[in-house]
């Protein structure tokens, strides 16, 4: 090649040159291009070009990633309002399940209330019932004086007035003939005149029960015991007690004669129950 350059420049023709640096030129265009009056290797503008779209690529991959931030930082959101919202459902079903118990109680109470109201009815009866009986007892007793009073006129007897006193008295019944009693028994006569009529309903009997349903009334003695415990009323504070009846089952002993009246006033609150 250079050999024949050397030669054809020996010839001294402009036409050689310019073949000779045709090439050249068109070589260099496919290299070089014109960009704003000045030459730049393509080389260098792909290069741009590849810089150019890598800078893009890193751009829509920065996109990307806040976006998938983004989603993320939603799902979690999501994700916190889904637990809330278990939480709340979890109250809301023990707030039904306390709800449901309170209920069942309430139902449990107003059965027990209703059972307790019938049971109080039954016994509003039941204690109408005694009185009524009583209260025909009582009656009963009345006409048998009166009988006792016409037969004692036809075979000449005579009866003791002061006994019919005490003995229209008995059964106690209530608090104030209690009291009536007890300021009556301060008079002497009428202390012995309650005791004969006291050994008269004693008879053979030495058994303090047997005597004591004859002088109180079973509601009566509802409301006391012998030593006047648990708001009760007292026995041995009554001088019907403590000295007439005392004096009329004397044979027994001190101690005998106290558990005999606890006996008989536990069995008159069975009798009314």
């Amino acid at each position: 090649m250079d050999k024949f350059q050397q030669n054809l420049k020996g010839s001294g023709s402009k036409v050689v040159d310019l073949v000779w640096n045709t090439p050249y030129i068109q070589m260099s265009n496919i290299f070089e291009t014109q960009d704003e009056g000045v030459e730049i290797p393509i080389v260098d503008r792909i290069e741009r070009r590849q810089y150019s779209v890598g800078i893009s690529r890193t751009q829509q991959n920065s996109d990307i990633l806040e976006a998938l931030k983004t989603i993320i930082t939603g799902q979690r959101n999501i994700q916190e309002r889904l637990e809330k919202l278990e939480e709340n459902v979890v109250i809301i079903l023990q707030n039904q399940k306390t709800l449901s118990e309170g209920q069942s109680s309430l139902v449990h109470n107003q059965t027990a209330i209703f059972e307790k109201v019938n049971e109080m009815e039954s016994k509003i009866v039941e204690k109408a019932e005694v009185l009524a009986q009583n209260k025909a007892i009582r009656e009963c007793k009345v006409l048998l004086k009166r009988v006792e009073q016409s037969v004692c006129r036809m075979t000449g007897e005579v009866t003791d007035k002061e006994l019919d006193d005490v003995a229209s008295t008995f059964p106690i019944e209530s608090q104030a003939i209690v009291a009536e009693v007890g300021d009556r028994l301060q008079s002497q006569d009428y202390a012995q005149t309650m005791t004969t009529f006291l050994h008269k309903l004693k008879g053979a009997s030495n058994n303090v029960a047997d005597v004591m349903p004859k002088v109180f009334t079973d509601e009566l003695l509802e409301g006391y015991n012998w030593d006047g415990r648990w708001s009760k009323k007292s026995l041995c504070k009554l001088a019907l007690v403590d000295t007439i009846l005392r004096n009329v089952f004397q044979q027994q002993g001190y101690r005998s004669f106290e558990e005999n009246i606890k006996r008989s006033v536990l069995l008159s609150h069975h009798r009314l129950k």
